[in-house]
């Protein structure tokens, strides 16, 4: 199924996966956050009440997008965040590692609510991300990122 709103979920053999794209690195990373959520529920049944922010550092743009979906999970399990929308604003290697080493950084602002099981009727749980298949590049013109989650 192909998106006009810049990701898809993708059918993985027990598991569940996200193809998100965009014109650069933090486009593709918010879709990828975006598209992950949906797989529990749709963005357009949640509403943008509040917001999550999320800082994430790696050493190379892969890591950065398990590291950020990765927390973004978290949080969704701990407190029950949903996503209706999803901005990074910050993406790329800066010009040079800060303190924690790391050289890929991002900040996202997840705007959305919590669960209401009543109201939202969640679907597929996911438990965790996984690193098969998982990657952030460019492809042509934009850049793509592609993660399979542990349902």
């Amino acid at each position: 199924m192909t998106s006009e709103r810049g990701w898809e979920i993708l059918a993985h053999t027990a598991d569940a996966g996200v193809r998100a794209w965009g014109p650069t690195p933090a486009a593709a990373l918010g879709r990828a956050v975006l598209g992950m959520l949906a797989i529990v529920v749709p963005p357009e049944r949640v509403r943008p009440a509040r917001s999550w922010t999320v800082h994430v550092t790696a050493p190379d743009p892969d890591l950065l997008l398990f590291n950020l979906l990765d927390e973004v999970l978290y949080l969704h399990h701990v407190a029950g965040l949903l996503a209706h929308e999803v901005e990074v604003t910050a993406a790329g290697p800066p010009g040079s590692p800060g303190e924690d080493g790391g050289a890929w950084r991002a900040r996202a602002v997840v705007r959305g609510e919590t669960l209401d099981r009543d109201r939202h009727e969640p679907g597929t749980e996911i438990k965790a991300v996984t690193l098969h298949g998982l990657a952030l590049a460019p492809e042509g013109d934009r850049w793509v990122a592609r993660a399979v989650f542990d349902l």
